[in-house]
């Protein structure tokens, strides 16, 4: 059991931080800021360069990839749910909220180390 509910804990990070990085792109494109990390200022090297990762070329890429990704957590879920255990059906309800408070706790701590050390 302890090897399908690692590889279902990967995938839904591997999903999450994927599905943050086509958001945070997607924003960029839409507004020209970031949704979480550092501010980039119009006319510079670095806003140049990251407004060229947001072309749509990468977002089609980047989403292509998701696709991948979430088929893989759907056979993830498959899989832990035939477990047919008391403690599969926890880690089930369990992993998905643990790593989204993870996700959570790392982009708020992420947002005050880059904005505090500017």
């Amino acid at each position: 059991m302890a090897g399908e509910t690692y590889y279902y804990f990967f995938s839904l990070v591997l999903v999450l931080g994927i599905a943050l990085y086509i958001i945070n792109l997607v924003c960029l494109r839409i507004s020209g800021r970031t949704t979480f990390g550092l501010t980039y200022k119009p006319g510079t090297p670095e806003y140049k360069r990251v407004v060229k990762l947001a072309r749509t070329r990468n977002l089609v890429i980047t989403a292509i990839i998701l696709g991948v990704f979430i088929g893989n957590l759907i056979n993830s879920i498959v899989r832990v749910t035939q477990l047919n255990t008391p403690d599969a059906h926890f880690v089930a309800v369990f992993a998905p909220i643990s790593t989204v408070v993870l996700f959570v706790l790392i982009i708020f701590t992420l947002r005050w180390q880059l904005n505090h050390y500017q």
